[in-house]
């Protein structure tokens, strides 16, 4: 799962490749970081994993680690 998080979030259109094959290649890295997940895709599950994802990056460079929980409505709460 990280391996495909950590492409779709590194990568950068390369020299030969055109607009449409980027984008296809970033579609199919999220496709598969999101399968690995083991989550049901829907808009909900998806906005969780990305705001999660999200958070948990900036957390760690700020150097004020908190808790991150989502709760069963697709809510995110962060605790310190």
């Amino acid at each position: 799962m990280e391996g495909f998080r950590k492409k779709f979030y590194d990568a950068r259109r390369g020299q030969d490749e055109t607009a449409a094959e980027f984008v296809v290649r970033l579609i199919r890295y999220l496709d598969r970081w999101i399968q690995l997940t083991e989550n049901k895709c829907s808009y909900e599950s998806l906005k969780a994993l990305l705001v999660r994802e999200r958070f948990l990056d900036s957390d760690l460079k700020s150097g004020t680690p908190g808790r991150f929980t989502v709760d069963g409505g697709g809510r995110q709460r962060h605790q310190e």
